[in-house]
């Protein structure tokens, strides 16, 4: 496997250059310079009707040789700017006696962060109002609230229909909290003894109330209850392990 010697050491003077950076040499050397002096950009013109013409620019150049003089000053002026925040930053660590080469607990970091953003921008100005002043303020927000959805009728409407369906959700909400497991068992007679009833199929339903179950329950045994075998069913309470029996006469009726 061949190695790549340029650039990686510092005696290799005389190395061959690999394929890619002698492309990346000989690429920077072919930088054309289409414009020379000083002036407005030959390639942004206006034509006669005031439309702004941009030429075309072959070849690659370098951004300083076609920006304009605008373009130029406001580069220079947002370097200055940056430069400028960066000094400032370094009088406010001097003042609160910043050393670059001491190591800094998190907390203390912090505390250099907030002071440099309590000095470095403007801080809001506290407003202390007095209760009447609240009252008004209070009162003025909410008639411009009032006039907004005069100004808006379709508001009130999606308003209406968001309460309505955040009530609604909220009454399935209160619904399941309460909700409690109950399991029901189906019995057949058994064909050993007729006399004894045996268990058929078990499952769980979730309901409210113990009458809710057992409507739930009323339901499901219509599909036995044209079945010979079928003699009732059994509901169980799974939080307080109360069990009721009911007949096919009392799930039939």
């Amino acid at each position: 496997m061949k190695k790549n010697l340029s650039g990686k050491h510092k005696n290799h003077k005389g190395k061959k250059l690999s394929r890619t950076n002698r492309t990346k040499l000989r690429k920077s050397k072919k930088t054309e310079i289409i414009l020379s002096s000083p002036g407005p950009s030959p390639f942004i013109t206006k034509g006669e009707n005031g439309k702004v013409i941009i030429t075309n620019i072959s070849g690659k150049v370098k951004q300083k040789d076609y920006t304009t003089k605008i373009g130029k000053n406001a580069r220079q002026e947002n370097k200055t700017a940056r430069q400028a925040k960066k000094e400032r930053i370094k009088q406010i660590l001097t003042s609160m006696g910043f050393e670059p080469t001491v190591h800094y607990t998190r907390k203390e970091k912090k505390k250099f962060t907030r002071t440099i953003k309590k000095l470095l921008f403007v801080q809001p100005k506290p407003v202390n109002l007095t209760d009447e002043e609240i009252k008004v303020r209070f009162q003025r927000e909410k008639e411009h609230k009032a006039e907004l959805l005069a100004s808006r009728p379709h508001a009130n409407e999606i308003k209406a229909s968001v309460l309505k369906f955040l009530k609604q959700n909220k009454k399935v909400l209160n619904n399941k909290k309460n909700t409690r497991k109950f399991r029901y068992i189906v019995q057949n007679q058994s064909e050993d003894n007729p006399s004894k009833d045996v268990d058929f199929l078990t499952d769980y339903i979730e309901a409210n109330t113990k009458e809710e179950a057992l409507t739930k329950v009323k339901d499901i045994a219509k599909k036995y209850v044209n079945n010979e075998k079928f003699t009732g069913m059994r509901i169980e309470d799974t939080i307080s392990n109360n069990s009721t029996y009911y007949p096919k006469a009392t799930l039939a009726a």
